[in-house]
């Protein structure tokens, strides 16, 4: 009999196991590498979204100084020369500043701007409430903002802030500075006239210490801290010592820094270990500043540590019951075969013992005839130790043939593998610059679409227009949509603005923020002209189109209302004259004007027409998305629809009206996708009966107030 100790179930515990644990040391080895790669990429990940979220604050300010030169520059063009004028335009800009921006200002070149004064540069900014401010406090209520001429103040000609812009010919974000215990930089950007001579530039100064703020907080799992450093290295947030950055010492004056400094290579990012941390970092796009995240060695490796060393031996201990499992299950198999080999073995004893043939440790050659005598099967025992050497005969051709098929299947998992990999390489190169150029154009698209939302008529503006009860709706049907409605009262005019501009996406939105700049300046200079008003808007808009490079228009109707008269000028949708009584009359526009941006020279195309409002008389807006819109079944919305729901709550409030309208179209639309942008405007002259109960309302709130 074999002892258990040298049997092939005992060997091939052994030898598998300690084969086994082996691959299962480097698997380990391998899974470590993995996770800790991954922690790595987490880290860098997570840098990238706070980067994302610093880029994307500073975008809205360079998107708010683009729009502010726009506008400076359309005055220019227009030939406006009244300092006020520019005086004005700057503080309302200054009023719609982002959430980031402490000061904005303009700056002509020597004669730049207006021709009859050689410098002139009006800044806007908080009053600081400190003695020695330059400027004065604007009258009440804005009296905690202060207004400078910085050519009066501060000789601007002479200072960094004017003199960098105006040598780089470019928009440069300016190294920060203390501001009374406030880091700050400012952005400036030059702008030119319709020949390329340089006329100004524009700006505005940028909290960086609230901008810092937007970082507090760990990297991951609790721990780990952001810093950034400015372009040249000066500290603008630094968690471990808050004083230095509020210092803005060099990264120099931090050691570790300093030695991470040297050690980074020149790329935009990247990651590296020093000193007992992770240090990923990554360049700002739009400042060049140094973004980095510190994350400790031992927070990122223990729990990899952990996992691989945990699953080695978890793997293991799983292993070894397969494996014994699996030798007993092979020993229940072989065993049969196995005694009716020592039954042969013993035969041969007998025949071959009178011949001194035999002995303990050797078996010799014994053949055996068949009833046929012809030798069928031999079997050779060379001092067999174990079940092998008694199978080793039996099998040996067999094991031949399966060597063969290993190597062949060896060569082709080999092959396959590498095809793979390199697939998968490729795979994820690509997944990696999809996600980073959806990041960016998600950026583009939201400050855009803020933009379009800040434009848009306030409540407020609306009920402070006596006359008229007005209510509006806009709905993009992308993220950035190409409709345009706006609402202008100036000197007791009221100004409606309706238009669709083709397409959807970044250039229709553009092309809308242009448009109302555009249509608020014409009114802020009290163009009243409504032939030249028109003219001039479409210039402005075909010839920023062309310098765009791009084939998008727009459809616009501009309605002016006073005492009782609605003119409507322009080419769009069909408007809708309700009566008193909820009769409506279709008034088209075909006539009255032509595609804004189509062509240069639009001006014998426009025309107009004068209506009439008595009291409860009033006037529906709309864009081609409400009358075209499908539902499941691909059956159109429909103008005639539009009517009636019109008509049949007109006896209601501007409000009433148009919330009943969007919720007929949404109740007919159903689960139907929306394919184009969803604008509705609702004016309504109010009766007497209504502005006097407005009125009492008032005077009662005053009362008990």
């Amino acid at each position: 009999m074999i002892s258990p100790l040298k049997s092939i179930g005992a060997k091939l515990f052994l030898f598998v196991l300690a084969g086994s644990l082996v691959g299962l040391g480097g698997l380990s080895c391998w899974f470590y590498q993995l996770l800790k790669n991954q922690a790595k990429i987490e880290i860098q990940k997570t840098l990238n979204q706070k980067v994302g979220a610093i880029e994307l604050e500073l975008a809205k300010t360079e998107a708010f100084t683009f729009s502010m030169s726009a506008a400076v520059k359309t005055m220019y063009d227009l030939k406006i020369a009244d300092p006020e004028a520019y005086k004005k335009l700057v503080f309302e800009f200054f009023l719609k500043r982002p959430n980031l921006a402490m000061a904005v200002y303009f700056g002509q070149t020597s004669f730049g701007v207006i021709k009859n004064r050689e410098w002139f540069f009006p800044y806007f900014y908080p009053d600081p409430g400190i003695a020695g401010a330059i400027g004065k406090p604007l009258p009440s209520p804005y009296n905690t903002i202060r207004y400078s001429d910085l050519f009066v103040d501060d000789n601007y000609p002479e200072q960094d802030y004017y003199k960098i812009p105006v040598n780089a010919w470019k928009k440069v974000w300016l190294e920060p500075f203390d501001w009374h215990g406030i880091t700050m930089t400012s952005l400036l950007e030059p702008f030119y006239d319709n020949s390329g001579k340089m006329i100004g530039i524009v700006g505005a100064d940028v909290n960086v210490t609230a901008l810092s703020d937007q970082v507090k907080g760990s990297v991951t799992s609790g721990a780990g801290y952001f810093i950034i450093l400015s372009e040249q290295g000066k500290l603008l947030a630094y968690p471990p010592d808050p004083k230095k950055a509020q210092e803005r010492q060099s990264y120099q004056d931090v050691p570790t820094l300093k030695l991470l400094w040297q050690k980074m290579p020149k790329n935009e990012a990247g990651i590296i270990q020093l000193e007992g941390n992770f240090w990923a970092y990554q360049r700002v796009p739009n400042t060049n500043w140094l973004m980095i995240a510190a994350v400790p060695r031992a927070v990122v490796l223990t729990p990899v540590l952990v996992s691989a060393v945990g699953g080695a031996l978890a793997a293991g201990v799983v292993l070894a019951l397969v494996i014994v499992l699996f030798v007993r299950q092979l020993n229940q198999r072989l065993q049969p075969i196995l005694d009716e080999c020592y039954k042969l073995a013993e035969t041969n004893s007998h025949r071959t013992e009178d011949r001194g043939e035999f002995s303990d440790k050797n078996l010799g050659k014994i053949s055996f005839d068949n009833t046929n005598n012809k030798l069928q099967e031999a079997l050779v025992f060379n001092g067999a130790r174990d079940e092998l050497g008694v199978l080793s005969a039996a099998f040996n051709r067999m094991a031949e043939q399966l060597k063969e098929s290993f190597e062949t299947l060896e060569d082709k998992v080999k092959e396959r593998t590498a095809e793979l990999a390199g697939a998968n390489q490729e795979i994820a190169a690509l997944n990696e610059r999809l996600k980073n150029e959806n990041l960016r154009m998600s950026t583009e698209l939201d400050i855009l679409r803020q933009m379009q939302q800040l434009i848009l008529p306030k409540a407020a503006e609306l009920e402070a227009i006596e006359e008229l009860d007005i209510a509006g709706f806009m709905e993009p049907a992308d993220e950035v949509g190409g409709d345009y409605y706006d609402v202008l009262h100036t000197d007791g005019i009221v100004t409606i603005g309706i238009g669709d501009v083709t397409g959807h996406g970044l250039e229709s939105g553009i092309l809308m923020v242009m448009t109302q700049t555009a249509v608020r300046t014409l009114k802020e200079i009290r163009e009243q002209d409504t032939l030249r008003f028109l003219d001039i808007l479409n210039r402005t808009i075909y010839k920023n189109v062309q310098r765009m490079n791009s084939d998008k228009n727009l459809t616009l109707a501009i309605l002016n209302y006073a005492s009782g008269s609605l003119s409507i000028s322009g080419q769009h949708e069909e408007t809708l004259v309700v009566r008193k009584g909820g009769h409506i009359e279709r008034i088209d526009t075909m006539d009255l004007g032509f595609p804004i941006g189509l062509d240069e020279d639009i001006a014998d195309f426009i025309s107009h027409t004068i209506v009439q409002l008595e009291p409860g008389d009033g006037v529906v807006l709309y864009t081609d998305g409400i009358p075209e819109a499908k539902d499941i079944n691909k059956k159109f919305y429909g103008l005639e629809r539009l009517c009636e729901v019109v008509s049949r709550n007109w006896h209601n409030s501007a409000e009433q009206i148009k919330q009943a309208t969007i919720d007929d179209l949404r109740e007919f639309i159903g689960e139907q996708k929306v394919f184009d942008d969803i604008t509705l405007v609702v004016l309504k002259k109010k009766d007497q009966v209504m502005v006097k109960q407005e009125e009492r309302s008032l005077l009662e709130a005053q009362l008990y107030s």
